[in-house]
């Protein structure tokens, strides 16, 4: 059901995800071949642990609007990566308010 919400959501801007376990690396990359989201300004993943650095690495590199990267609780997205975004982010000058919570089980 996600997977066609997004595939034909072209000028999807915000996205909320909470639980998500449906929501995969590989689903975001399917989905994103077909519907690259180029107005999608504030992603939220709140206790999606199957989504790892590979999709957040992604989102940074479309050509979007992205504004707003919040990520909470998600098993998969470490300390280390947290580091590395930011690094990343502040490098490149890119324009993004990155906000992530530490997963605590």
């Amino acid at each position: 059901m996600i997977r066609q919400l997004l595939l034909f959501s072209k000028n999807m801007t915000n996205m909320l995800f909470k639980g998500c376990e449906v929501l995969s690396d590989k689903l975001m990359a399917e989905i994103w071949e077909v519907n690259p989201m180029p107005k999608l300004s504030h992603l939220t993943l709140d206790n999606c642990h199957t989504i790892t650095g590979q999709s957040l690495q992604h989102v940074l590199d479309a050509d979007n609007e992205l504004a707003v990267l919040r990520v909470w609780s998600c098993l998969n997205i470490t300390k280390l990566l947290h580091i590395e975004l930011v690094h990343r982010i502040k490098n490149e000058n890119l324009d993004v308010y990155f906000e992530w919570y530490e997963y605590n089980e």
